[in-house]
């Protein structure tokens, strides 16, 4: 598994990988909450699933991706 996938932040829903990204602050402006979502993948690494949102600084237009491991609850119901 790459070492991406192994440091991915793991979830229970996608509202908490929403609220991660609300608190999370731009390293090139420093401005906290300013990304926004401009992108979001469904990946599998060795048959387990991970999130990868690409977001965007409405400041400084910074661009980041944060990898999220929906293992807990990605294709169970509710």
């Amino acid at each position: 598994m790459n070492s991406d996938f192994k440091t991915a932040i793991i979830v229970k829903s996608i509202e908490e990988e929403y609220m991660y990204i609300q608190q999370i602050s731009c390293e090139q402006c420093e401005l906290k909450g300013s990304f926004k979502l401009e992108i979001q993948s469904l990946i599998f690494e060795d048959k387990k699933p991970f999130d990868k949102l690409k977001c965007k600084c409405q400041n400084c237009g910074a661009k980041k991706s944060v990898l999220f491991d929906i293992s807990n609850f990605f294709g169970k119901l509710f």
